[in-house]
């Protein structure tokens, strides 16, 4: 009878749990658009280099072409305190730094599911073919409400480059891996 009692509450928690789970995934995306309005249900972090980026696009008559990391919630509860952290190696053939090291970072207190957020991770001006963004890793780590409720320690997620998904709209010249 206590054995039976001890499964039925753990089979509750795990039910409980799973239905304030998030599950976070991770994509580089390359666009034109830098206002992402092809990728519904998402919202780009206003940071300042965000902000930046609108400015050089609106007063530019260059086909600039911007680098995202997008976190999308599949999962069944919402992701609480996000905490966004990823490096890119970039290799700009306009800039007169070629190789660069671009560490980004970002915090987002609620992401809903089914939501996605979206942080610049590199504007390149003038795309060419030789032009590239390489993933060196990125960590993610969140919450749910049900982890909040009972303060367990958020989820950590480490994504490298082998484990990372890459989409790029048509018609962009730079590179992503």
């Amino acid at each position: 009878m206590a054995k039976a009692a001890s499964d039925s509450a753990i089979l509750m928690e795990r039910g409980l749990r799973f239905s304030h789970a998030s599950n976070l995934h991770y994509r580089t995306f390359i666009t034109k658009d830098p206002m992402l309005q092809n990728i519904p249900d998402c919202m780009p972090i206003k940071n300042d280099d965000y902000q930046n980026a609108l400015r050089l696009a609106q007063g530019s008559a260059q086909q600039m072409e911007f680098v995202f990391c997008v976190i999308k919630n599949v999962g069944h509860g919402a992701a609480t305190n996000l905490n966004i952290s990823a490096e890119y190696k970039v290799q700009d053939t306009s800039n007169p730094m070629t190789h660069i090291t671009v560490p980004k970072a970002a915090d987002v207190q609620l992401l809903e599911m089914n939501h996605s957020i979206a942080l610049l991770i590199y504007m390149f001006k003038v795309p060419t073919t030789d032009d590239k963004a390489e993933i060196v890793q990125a960590v993610l780590r969140s919450s749910d409400a049900y982890r909040d409720a009972i303060q367990e320690q958020p989820i950590t997620v480490t994504i490298r480059p082998q484990n990372h998904h890459l989409e790029s709209d048509a018609g962009c010249t730079a590179h992503i891996y």
